[in-house]
């Protein structure tokens, strides 16, 4: 984390300029800030404001993690010497995961991910 010759910590000008601000936070969520800000050479402030214009979303993340699911189990394809041909996800045994990596992508409210859209 860089300071200036006063000592002042330098903000990222990414962000544009900054208008101090308070905040009540618990113990635990002050120092998992500090702890974050420790990992990444940053501030809490910088910790925030990533996490807040991060535009990823559940309904992503959980697609994502499904995505990468797939792409471990399509490396791993063929090891086994019962499994023969080539890997797809259209076989019987991959019907609720199907059903479900849908559900995520279009009714996510159904499996509590964000709000159901008015429409």
């Amino acid at each position: 984390m860089d300071r200036d010759e006063d000592g002042t910590f330098t903000f990222k000008k990414a962000y544009g300029e900054k208008t101090q601000r308070n905040m009540r936070l618990s113990n635990y969520a002050w120092d998992k800030l500090g702890h974050l800000a420790e990992q990444t050479d940053s501030t809490r402030t910088d910790i925030i404001e990533e996490f807040v214009r991060d535009n990823t979303n559940e309904q992503e993340i959980v697609i994502k993690a499904l995505e990468k699911f797939i792409e471990s189990k399509k490396a791993d394809w063929g090891k086994n010497g019962s499994q023969k041909g080539d890997f797809n996800t259209t076989s019987r045994t991959w019907d609720v995961f199907n059903q479900f990596k849908n559900l995520v992508k279009q009714s996510p409210w159904e499996v509590g991910i964000g709000e159901k859209e008015n429409i």
